[in-house]
């Protein structure tokens, strides 16, 4: 009877993240496979590896919300035996629901179901005094937020654009002048978020072998100024050669246009496709490993585990399992080439 629990949670868990995969990795990848910048299967491939890079690097605080902040775990220690009916409960309520609203083409967020999930199980099991109110007074706020900051961000970097490139009489022009502040202004947001904490393994590897004992911010620093001239010299490849007082591409010798130069901006979303695929992988992918996690605990030590939940290198790559679901159900209802913006979810 145990193994059967063990293989349900595991199977829900394996669903689960294949869902994910349906309706939360396409985001990130959708747009740049329906414009044709990547393909179907270098989108897949590009979004499993920074999934799981952002799942390890920086998805252990999501777990642990998820695991042991959502609801007060001490009450289920004596009653181990609802511990696993509330993973359950609560893997079947997510899975069936993102599996539905996928099949519709409704647009859902995995962390709305997730979260619901968790705290209906429970407060069904023990009230709702085992909630944490602070916690999902907190997820609540965040879910408030979310599409008003980035609609705020996306507006404003698109009136950049709008008006700084591709509205003036030489958008060409404008393109080669602003590339490396656009590569600055990408490779800062990101490293800055991300190269903090990434970097401690280079780090400490350069300082072990050999004996480079550089300040953390130093290596950030580097790190981040090469990723600007890399940035900037791989967008600026296509310019080939100046005529008079304009800009060629190798596309051809006609002067570019405001469509080629629209055409080298696929690489700056290229990259802020990979750079969603990471933070994705960051948040989204510990809906599917929190449970399955909190159950390894459990299963062995036979406790009903602590509020920090340390997750195996083999569940986050059992979590990396939601990418198949890009090339599975996603792949209709997110990669139809932009043609109908209602079937993309979100």
């Amino acid at each position: 009877m145990e193994m059967a629990w063990l293989w349900l949670v595991v199977g829900l868990a394996f669903f689960l993240a294949w869902n994910l995969g349906a309706n939360d990795v396409a985001n990130a990848m959708g747009t740049s496979v329906g414009s044709k910048v990547l393909t179907l299967r270098q989108a897949i491939l590009l979004a499993g590896v920074l999934e799981l890079a952002g799942a390890i690097l920086f998805g252990q605080q999501v777990t642990v919300t998820l695991t042991g902040k959502v609801t007060h775990l001490q009450v289920f220690n004596e009653y181990p035996h609802l511990f696993v009916l509330s993973i359950v409960a609560e893997l079947l309520a997510t899975c069936l629901w993102i599996f539905c609203a996928t099949a519709r083409g409704w647009p859902v967020a995995s962390s709305h179901a997730a979260v619901g999930a968790i705290a209906g199980a429970n407060a069904i099991a023990f009230g709702f005094n085992a909630l944490d109110g602070s916690t999902l007074g907190t997820i609540t706020l965040a879910w408030l937020l979310t599409p008003l900051v980035s609609g705020l961000v996306s507006a404003s970097f698109f009136a950049i654009l709008q008006y700084g490139i591709l509205d003036r009489s030489e958008p060409s022009e404008r393109w080669i002048h602003w590339t490396p502040w656009l590569s600055v202004a990408v490779v800062g947001l990101v490293g800055g978020l991300v190269l903090p904490t990434a970097i401690n393994p280079l780090a400490n590897f350069l300082k072990l072998h050999w004996n480079w004992n550089l300040p953390r911010q130093d290596y950030v620093l580097g790190l981040g100024f090469l990723g600007v001239l890399a940035l900037t010299a791989w967008v600026s490849q296509a310019v080939n050669k100046r005529t008079g007082d304009r800009w060629l591409f190798q596309s051809g010798d006609a002067p570019s246009t405001r469509t080629e130069v629209e055409q080298q901006l696929g690489k700056f979303q290229i990259v802020s496709a990979c750079c969603m695929a990471f933070a994705h992988g960051s948040n989204d992918v510990g809906h599917a490993v929190a449970p399955l996690a909190s159950f390894a605990v459990f299963w062995q030590t036979q406790t009903i585990p602590s509020s920090v939940v340390s997750v195996p290198l083999w569940i986050w790559d059992w979590g990396h399992w939601h990418c198949g679901g890009i090339g599975h159900l996603g792949k209709e209802s997110h990669f139809d080439g932009g043609g109908r913006p209602d079937s993309v979810k979100a």
